[in-house]
């Protein structure tokens, strides 16, 4: 009967040697995770930088913008007080707004597309990042189910163990 449980307890370190050796691969696999998620939210923030920074270029782009149309307006001003060719730089006058609002038009779509696409990759981290915190959570609920299981085989150790001293006794 000593022998048999010297069996029992010696099966019973094998599965607590295994379960161990599981505990410290789902840790692993949750480090590996956190650290996944880190490295993405490094990559959310520098994909929002960036946006930030084209926001700016952009902002410049319409300043500059709103400079070629004071410089334009004052251009008009001077052909009304020359009165010279008055004709010809009215027609080049409309030409040149016509190209402006083209622009103008052109610019917005850009400028909208590329948010859209921010947006749509900001949503898509985001995602990301929330699938990443879901497998952290069942990791970390699989590490204590292990811990719960690992208690329980060394108080059963515990138990073999006390009962083995006493019929040795």
């Amino acid at each position: 009967q000593m022998k048999e449980q010297e069996a029992q307890l010696a099966a019973a370190g094998a599965e607590v040697n295994l379960l161990c050796e599981q505990l410290h691969q789902a840790q692993e696999a949750a480090a590996a995770h956190k650290r996944q998620v880190q490295m993405q939210e490094a990559e959310l923030e520098a994909a929002e930088a960036s946006r930030s920074a084209e926001v700016e270029v952009f902002e410049g782009q319409a300043a500059e913008l709103d400079v070629a149309h004071a410089e334009l307006f004052e251009g008009a001003e001077l052909i009304a007080e020359l009165q010279q060719q008055t004709q010809n730089y009215e027609h080049e006058l409309g030409s040149q707004e016509a190209y402006i609002a083209e622009q103008d038009s052109k610019l917005l779509v850009f400028l909208n597309s590329r948010l859209e696409e921010a947006e749509k990759r900001l949503s898509e981290q985001q995602d990301l990042i929330a699938s990443h915190v879901v497998q952290i959570s069942e990791h970390s609920q699989q590490i204590d189910e292990h811990e719960g299981s690992m208690e329980e085989l060394r108080s059963l150790l515990r138990t073999v163990s006390r009962k083995s001293e006493h019929e040795v006794e």
